[in-house]
């Protein structure tokens, strides 16, 4: 596709007058049922063995900038590389007196998408947790906030520092993530690689979603108002609303992901993956815990995509081991307006801060390897194109031999 973050506009909802109205025009130009009909199985299995086969990680990580913030911890900006990216920047913000000696845990910021990211985003994850401290234990994380493709780094002192990369390939904004974090356990030995976290807001929410889905070290994550799924009937009025508008005729405006498939450049069944490697709510079968706060104003992305996110939660096999959803009357595209939202995002911080370290043949994560973890394991036997929690040594089999592992960690 031809403009970077043209796929997350289709989480927008325009007024319903504005849809109705254009789209009873466009309707006499251009059917689009084929594009935004619900993706098959065959098509999800897809994507999942594109996914499997890019598992990205960082080299010749380097220290570029380096300095404290106003409270006295170190800041720093790293320049690593990352294939098919190539240069990527990451800043990262350690614990007051941090030394390496102890372990911390990792969270990841993931920004919306568009202009990069500042050092102002560590800000706002102090407010969000409570001056950047566990709310149980007041322990401090290592903060990560990796730019995209593209994108840079922004920093008052040190200027900025832009990311390479097709711009256009906006999916693999989630293996730089996955790049990042590689780079992050390989590099800070003080990393706790049991406790990496997430949160990420409006577009570093579906960023967020991708990387739960397809990496495993990240064990929990916090969405705020992020696109999950576009194969909806609104998203198909905009699309051909928009259309019908003129938009894919002007080479200064963002651009649908579907106008290829209208113009004849593209065909239906890349059109269809291609929306799919953004609707990552298909995959949050491979998420193990999640929360979810959403605004019922928000202008951007509309709380139609959080509660499609729900549905697919709801249907998920094997099923996500914490789960909830939190719908915030009156609240728009803002962090801010999403009234009484510090106490659960504090809540959740508690938690996935004080998960128990991994047990090997503990699919669900719940502690113990149990019964639970036998019946997903034996619902998942057979081969996979992908990753699976089930699959505990990574050969895309679940077979006799990850029974065997389940079995030497059996706990209960």
């Amino acid at each position: 596709m031809r403009v970077r973050e043209s796929w997350s506009r289709l989480a927008t909802t325009a007024s319903a007058a504005a849809i109705a109205a254009a789209s009873a025009t466009a309707s006499a130009q251009v059917d689009l049922s084929a594009v935004f009909s619900p993706p098959t199985e065959a098509e999800q299995q897809a994507v999942r063995a594109e996914w499997a086969a890019r598992f990205p990680t960082g080299n010749n990580w380097t220290v570029v900038a380096q300095g404290p913030d106003a409270a006295g911890r170190t800041v720093q900006v790293v320049r690593h590389d990352i294939q098919p990216s190539g240069v990527h920047y990451v800043a990262l913000r350690l614990p007051l007196g941090f030394d390496g000696t102890s372990e911390y845990p990792v969270v990841l910021c993931l920004h919306g998408g568009g202009d990069g990211v500042s050092l102002a985003i560590f800000g706002s994850y102090d407010n969000m947790s409570g001056t950047g401290t566990d709310p149980c234990s007041g322990r401090e994380a290592i903060l990560v906030a990796p730019s995209y493709r593209c994108e840079p780094i922004i920093t008052g002192q040190w200027g900025s520092f832009l990311s390479t990369g097709d711009c256009l390939l906006t999916d693999y904004e989630v293996d730089d993530v996955i790049g990042t974090v590689s780079g992050v356990l390989a590099n800070i030995p003080a990393a706790d690689e049991d406790h990496v976290i997430a949160w990420g807001m409006s577009h570093g929410g579906g960023v967020l979603l991708g990387v739960l889905a397809r990496d495993h070290r990240v064990r929990a994550g916090i969405d705020f108002y992020g696109p999950a799924d576009v194969f909806q009937s609104s998203s198909q009025a905009e699309a051909e609303a928009l259309i019908a508008s003129g938009e894919c005729d002007l080479p200064e405006s963002w651009r649908l992901v579907v106008c290829d498939y209208v113009e004849g450049t593209a065909t239906l069944e890349e059109t269809r993956r291609d929306l799919l490697r953004h609707s990552r709510g298909h995959f949050v079968d491979q998420v193990t815990r999640l929360d979810v706060h959403h605004g019922t104003a928000d202008p951007l992305v509309d709380v139609l995509q959080s509660q499609m996110l729900v549905a697919h939660v709801t249907e998920a096999s094997p099923p996500l081991a914490t789960f909830h959803y939190f719908e915030y009357p009156g609240g728009v595209h803002s962090i801010a307006s999403l009234t009484g939202y510090q106490p659960r995002f504090r809540a959740f911080m508690c938690s996935a801060l004080s998960m128990p370290p991994r047990k090997l043949g503990d699919i669900n994560e719940d502690g113990a390897v149990n019964a639970m973890d036998m019946t997903t394991l034996l619902l998942a036997w057979g081969t996979w194109t992908a990753t699976h929690r089930a699959d505990l040594d990574g050969n895309h089999t679940v077979d006799a031999a990850d029974l065997a592992i389940m079995l030497g960690g059996w706990s209960s």
